[in-house]
């Protein structure tokens, strides 16, 4: 009987807080603020390939996520519950994966570098492991495996055991690539010596999905000083959300020298382990550098008063091609926060005004270039449509491809 008073009462709190919920959602119901893309230039058709995600904030310091897609404007405050508590507000790639191999992604993290995907295969790799309480840091390290074969409708599964796993103090996968039957695999291991001796690697794992067995592990990378130069440390340039991208990867790294900051680009074939020489000018290197891997290219970025200027760089080819320039507001400097996709051979550029942090509330800009026609096909700025947005601070923190 005191089971059945225990089920009772469980359904009636559940029932009283989603009633709750949509009751205080009534009365707390308000006016959003409302904002709209106002076309400067170009076709304004871009913007309906691309999702912002970002937070409106009051006085108050309150804030909420806004996401915005076209003319398409979601606010937390509007989701219901349920919408709330499977979190709509995310990356649209994972919530395409989800809908669609619901079974596959049942209980797996929703970081898109532990997923690769193509016509053929979806396949997942990320790193499982133990808290170590006598070193402060994680042990048993294995890394998980899944592949799911799109035509055959059939799943394979397995881990692996990480080698030399007493080394690391931590692993992380970074970006996992499936390419004629085999799985490659780059983590980032953080790896302690003692006496404050910590130091980090970039690994590739090479695995047989088929035999389920690792092949082959390899450094590739790391910040460990070497004669009288300090790393601090290292970063994928491609896009995470590019889940088929090609078999390189490129990695940032920031040397330093003497006190002086120097950059430098690991630029790897995983398929044959292979180290490409990454061949520019000295000066491109102090430059924004972004990566398109499909098009096996590095894009170097400058901002220069009312202007950025664009280098391209074939990196197979190891040839420079001739930069080209895009004309933008005067308001922009090199310091501004930026965020930038590749979608559809364009190149989708979107400045954070309020990054200056000087108390002035000002909204985005956004220029979309085509990177064919080397040419502006889209300019435009956010502009707020009611006093609600005129009174809200608005900052855009991520933009994805929208999958619609």
């Amino acid at each position: 009987m005191e089971r059945y008073w225990k089920l009772i009462f469980i359904s009636c709190l559940l029932v009283f807080g989603i009633g709750f919920f949509y009751l205080h959602h009534t009365f707390a119901e308000k006016e959003v603020p409302k904002y709209t893309w106002e076309k400067q230039a170009g076709n304004d058709e871009a913007l309906e390939d691309v999702l912002m995600e970002g937070y409106v904030q009051g006085e108050n310091y309150f804030s909420e996520e806004i996401q915005l897609a076209g003319e398409d404007r979601i606010y937390a405050s509007q989701l219901s519950f349920f919408e709330k508590l499977n979190g709509v507000i995310k990356n649209p790639k994972i919530k395409e994966l989800q809908q669609e191999y619901r079974g596959f992604m049942r209980g797996k993290a929703e970081n898109t570098e532990i997923y690769f995907e193509n016509e053929n295969i979806l396949a997942y790799a990320d790193v499982k492991s133990e808290s170590d309480s006598s070193q402060f840091g994680q042990g048993n390290f294995e890394l998980e495996v899944e592949a799911l074969y799109k035509k055959e409708d059939k799943t394979t599964s397995f881990s692996i055991k990480i080698p030399n796993q007493n080394d690391y103090d931590y692993m992380a996968v970074q970006d996992v690539m499936a390419i004629n039957g085999k799985l490659y695999v780059v983590t980032q291991n953080d790896i302690y010596e003692g006496e404050d001796e910590y130091y980090t690697e970039w690994r590739l794992y090479t695995l047989h999905l088929k035999e389920e067995k690792l092949i082959s592990e390899a450094k590739l990378f790391s910040n460990k000083g070497e004669d009288d130069s300090e790393n601090e440390g290292g970063y994928l340039l491609q896009d995470p959300d590019q889940l088929s991208a090609s078999k390189y990867i490129a990695i940032e790294v920031t040397k330093v020298v003497d006190g002086v900051s120097m950059v430098d680009i690991h630029l790897f074939d995983l398929e044959t382990q292979e180290k490409l020489p990454v061949d520019v000018p000295k000066e491109l290197l102090e430059q924004e550098v972004i990566a398109h891997m499909d098009a096996k290219k590095l894009y170097f970025i400058h901002e220069q008063e009312g202007k950025i200027k664009i280098t391209p760089y074939q990196f197979v080819k190891q040839k420079v091609e001739e930069p080209f320039e895009i004309p933008i507001s005067e308001s922009i400097n090199s310091s501004m926060t930026k965020y930038t996709k590749f979608i559809n051979d364009k190149l989708y550029i979107l400045y954070d005004m309020n990054s200056e942090m000087d108390g002035k509330n000002r909204l985005p800009l956004m220029y979309v270039i085509d990177l064919k026609e080397k040419k502006l096909f889209y300019q435009g700025k956010l502009k707020a449509d009611n006093k609600e947005a005129e009174n809200k601070y608005l900052s855009i923190y991520m933009m994805y491809e929208n999958e619609r």
